[in-house]
């Protein structure tokens, strides 16, 4: 109601602003002795042009203002995450950037929750990062002594890279980070670029399953293999994790899921920044 009342207010005064500068100008016209028509258009342009300015400007404002309580507030979000991970993973290194391309905090507090709650033996992910490293020491602390974590990744700088923040981290012995080129593949009668798995041993059982890669830009849908491809590994109560999932193509990637291979979506938390689908295999 205040801030109905408190816009209608500003309408008022624009409008009365426009009037005045319609008003003045007429009237600074008049005192120079300009024609009558040339007084009136002098007012009326004045006053459109000033009310132009006016909107221009409160509609710019009232997109700050949203854009800032928006973004704000997600980003608060973002650093409660990050302070209850550290507290609860306790790392032992410095933690990389979980911004921009990189997964978010809310993400991964999610996937150490389900490591958590699953206490998973064995752990695969499609695309090395911040996460190997949080999923990693959640491994660590709340999984039986064994359980452990694979990684592919289809870039090979960026694994070797991963495998050295690994080492700096002491979690040699819970993570493997496999460089695993992309090849083209037909799954389920689409062509798509995965990872090449004939370079890889995959563990025969995957109790967790955390898709964030391959990049969309190998294929639209190109995180789909990961389900046609490893569904098989999965025993019934299988946890897979999909990042991104507020992306048409995730969304689709999702649904097919559900609908091909039979996967249920669990009703957990998941207003993460980017979106995330957490699915069971029954």
């Amino acid at each position: 109601m205040f801030q109905k009342l408190h816009r209608r207010r500003g309408d008022l005064t624009a409008c009365l602003i426009v009037l005045l500068v319609t008003l003045g100008s007429a009237g600074v016209g008049m005192m120079l002795q300009w024609p009558t028509g040339a007084v009136v258009l002098a007012g009326i342009v004045a006053g459109l042009a000033f009310g132009f300015l006016v909107l221009t400007i409160r509609q710019a404002t009232t997109r700050i203002v949203v854009f800032v309580r928006e973004h704000g507030n997600m980003l608060l979000r973002q650093a409660e995450f990050t302070m209850e991970l550290r507290r609860m993973l306790e790392p032992r290194a410095f933690l990389p950037s979980s911004r921009d391309w990189a997964a978010g905090p809310d993400l991964l507090a999610a996937v150490a929750e389900v490591i958590m709650d699953i206490r998973p033996t064995t752990v695969v992910e499609c695309g090395a990062g911040v996460s190997t490293i949080t999923s990693s020491l959640a491994i660590q602390k709340f999984c039986e002594p064994g359980a452990t974590m694979l990684t592919l990744e289809h870039d090979e700088a960026w694994a070797e890279e991963s495998r050295r923040r690994i080492r700096r981290h002491g979690l040699e012995g819970i993570s493997r980070i496999a460089h695993v080129p992309l090849i083209d593949c037909d799954v389920a009668g689409d062509a798509h670029q995965w990872y090449d798995l004939s370079r890889v041993e995959l563990p025969e059982r995957i109790d967790l399953l955390v898709v964030d890669g391959p990049p969309g830009q190998s294929s639209p849908m190109a995180r789909h293999p990961a389900g046609p491809i490893l569904n098989d590994r999965l025993p019934s109560g299988a946890i897979i994790i999909l990042d991104d999932a507020n992306r048409r193509y995730e969304r689709a990637v999702v649904d097919r899921w559900i609908r091909e291979l039979g996967w249920e979506r669990l009703p957990m938390v998941t207003d993460t920044e980017k979106g995330i689908a957490i699915l069971r295999k029954p």
